[in-house]
């Protein structure tokens, strides 16, 4: 048995048994696990400008992009002396279930908002939410929360009803 790089046999893929070491026809990892960062970004970025809101964009619903904005809460919570990551999850999950059924329940048959679509978009609207409590980290919120309230509404507003597909509310 030799230690020296050069002389060790070459790895094996163990799953397919054909002995190839080539990874060049493997997808990337984050594909493989079906999360898309371009989507995510553009989200984002949506979320952002809520009176730009394009309602094609998040007809995907997606959990990777709300479940990294609400650890990003966490940890910026854990930043600021307070452990509240199961809180934070337990009531996003409790107010998207809250919404769930007051938007169906509202819309009647008519109501296509599933479940997962409603996680999707509570955790997308956290985004001003985060950003406040990282920008906590620095200053004392004192009349900003009042801003960043405002600025939730807002975004939740106009999202639900691009999702819900209901008239025009805003003048």
């Amino acid at each position: 048995m030799s230690f020296d790089i050069g002389s060790s046999p070459a790895s094996t893929n163990i799953s397919s048994g054909t002995g190839s070491t080539n990874f060049d026809d493997e997808p990337p990892f984050l594909e493989e696990l079906g999360i898309n960062t371009k989507q995510i970004w553009h989200k984002t970025l949506s979320i952002l400008n809520p009176f730009r809101v394009k309602p094609d964009l998040h007809e995907e619903a997606d959990l990777s992009g709300p479940f990294l904005f609400l650890m990003a809460f966490g940890l910026f919570q854990l930043l600021a002396g307070k452990l509240h990551f199961g809180i934070i999850l337990g009531w996003a999950t409790v107010a998207s279930l809250f919404l769930y059924v007051v938007f169906n329940m509202l819309a009647g048959r008519n109501g296509n908002l599933d479940l997962y679509k409603c996680l999707s978009l509570i955790g997308y609207c956290m985004l001003p939410i985060v950003m406040l409590s990282a920008f906590a980290l620095f200053v004392p919120p004192q009349g900003g929360i009042v801003l960043m309230g405002g600025f939730c509404h807002v975004v939740h507003s106009g999202l639900y009803r691009v999702a819900g597909r209901v008239g025009v509310v805003w003048g």
